[in-house]
């Protein structure tokens, strides 16, 4: 009984854990997106003063 306690325990940590993960990827994703939305606009700007 007591290792299907432990066991239990466990899997709803990883199961936690896991959960703060995928937010954490969405966030990174995110902060890409807008990293590379930003550095697209820099280069327009870029090639607009350049010509």
């Amino acid at each position: 009984m007591r290792n299907a306690i432990t066991d239990t325990f466990i899997i709803k940590q990883i199961e936690e854990l896991l959960a703060i993960l995928r937010n954490q990827i969405k966030t990174l994703e995110d902060e890409m997106i807008t990293f590379i939305d930003q550095n697209q606009e820099l280069k327009r700007k870029y090639i607009s003063i350049t010509i």
